[in-house]
């Protein structure tokens, strides 16, 4: 008879490739389920469904997302799949994915942003940099790491992509903080930034992770992507500062609206809301009502 841990520790590394980034995570989905309720000394044929549930359940009251309790699921049924498939196991393990939220995108914080980039000035100021521009304009960063001085001179308000990853041109507005970090960036001094490094920048972006994880910024099993700059740029736009859809939409390069509309938080103070109130403002009605409300007694 074979336990989990057994068969995890004999057999692991024929179903994931160990090279892979993501390898570690699975094996903590697969250890996290053996430590749970002893399941890793249980034989295989003893498990049910239920200890999937129950597992579920443990994980969601330790705080993990539905999305995330998904991922741990994933990694334990193929497992149980190989294991069936070998002639281990009678049958199947069947189990439910949670729902997840359609369409919604890993957004930062005020506080996740200002940790990012602190930590970052530190160790690897270009990268800070990068932060700033992707949060302020919604730029991937490819599209950052293409910037020369063809396209950006200091102090312009805004500068134009000639092929986004989308193959279309893009003109992209510039704050003070965008146009500050591309400024440095484009310096041409050389002990600051010498251009775009995938290796430095991947090595020193997993220390940035652990570094957030200890400081308790984010969780250990936390989506952290350079990409969830852009996200955050797109929710603010809409969400903070009310900008229609269509218009973020230009701004970031967006074909389908669908992509857009993605952004739009439900159950806030609807942005459609308040701009239609200030459509009554701009026509006139929100005064007119006092008249005829005044003029008939009506409160």
């Amino acid at each position: 008879m074979t336990t989990y841990n057994d068969f995890i520790g004999q057999n692991a590394s024929r179903y994931w490739d160990e090279t892979t980034k993501n390898y570690p995570q699975i094996m903590q989905h697969l250890k996290a389920f053996g430590d749970f309720r002893g399941n890793g000394e249980r034989q295989l044929n003893d498990f049910q469904p239920f200890d999937m549930v129950y597992f579920s359940d443990y994980l969601l009251e330790g705080g993990r997302s539905n999305s995330t309790v998904n991922r741990y699921l994933s990694s334990i049924g193929k497992i149980f799949t190989k294991a069936h498939r070998m002639r281990i196991t009678k049958y199947p393990m069947t189990y439910e994915k949670l729902r997840e939220p359609k369409g919604r995108n890993r957004v930062y914080t005020n506080q996740q942003i200002s940790a990012i980039v602190s930590y970052l000035n530190d160790i690897r100021p270009w990268m800070a940099d990068y932060c700033i521009i992707g949060v302020n304009t919604g730029m991937r960063r490819g599209e950052i790491a293409g910037i020369t001085r063809e396209v950006y001179t200091d102090g312009a308000h805004s500068l134009v992509l000639a092929k986004t990853k989308n193959g279309d041109k893009r003109q992209v507005p510039l704050n003070a903080p965008a146009r500050e970090a591309l400024s440095r960036l484009l310096s041409g001094n050389r002990n600051y930034y010498n251009g775009f490094q995938d290796s430095t920048w991947k090595r020193t972006w997993k220390r940035l992770k652990a570094e957030m994880v200890r400081m308790g910024v984010f969780a250990e099993d936390d989506d952290f992507v350079f990409h969830s700059m852009r996200h955050t740029c797109a929710s603010n736009l809409v969400n903070k500062l009310m900008v229609p859809t269509v218009k973020v939409a230009k701004i970031l390069g967006q074909r389908r609206l669908e992509t857009t509309m993605k952004y739009v938080h439900e159950g806030n103070e609807d942005s459609s809301i308040v701009l239609m109130e200030q459509l009554a403002s701009k026509i006139g009605f929100d005064r007119a009502s006092v008249v005829i409300n005044s003029v008939y007694g009506i409160k």
